[in-house]
């Protein structure tokens, strides 16, 4: 049987523990002992060259990195790296002329932009997206 790796975040790993098992069992079909790799700053690149490839679902970047040359990566780092960034995945997406929801600077919206959906840069899974409505502020005297 062949090796290959999987790498998660130990909390997405917990998340996503039926998806990892159907991948494990869908590798032992073609042969592939597909080993769950749980991301850690103590993680070294050398102990993952001998598989048949690795398999990065987390937003670490500097293993990928590391292994991109001696073993097949899924979800390179440069791929990661524009993935896990709205604005470089913004960019790309435009660049390759792929239709997206139109950016517009926070300083630069007006009171007809509303309402907007707001994402962090590096929010993942659905975290840190806010629907934001106007509100119009009267001045008061004191």
């Amino acid at each position: 049987m062949q090796k290959a790796y999987l790498l998660y975040s130990e909390e997405d790993a917990v998340k996503n523990h039926l998806f990892i098992d159907q991948l494990q069992r869908e590798g032992r079909t073609y042969d592939v002992d597909l080993q769950l790799i749980i991301d850690s700053p103590s993680l070294r690149a050398d102990d993952y060259v001998d598989g048949l490839f690795f398999w990065n679902r987390t937003r670490h970047t500097s293993l990928s990195r590391q292994l991109e040359g001696h073993i097949r990566v899924i979800n390179r780092s440069t791929v990661n790296e524009i993935a896990n960034d709205k604005r470089k995945a913004l960019q790309f997406t435009t660049l390759l002329g792929i239709p997206t929801v139109p950016e517009i600077p926070f300083e630069r919206l007006s009171e007809t932009d509303f309402p907007v959906v707001v994402k962090s840069i590096d929010g993942h899974g659905g975290l840190d997206v806010q629907k934001m409505s106007y509100v119009r502020r009267s001045a008061t005297l004191s």
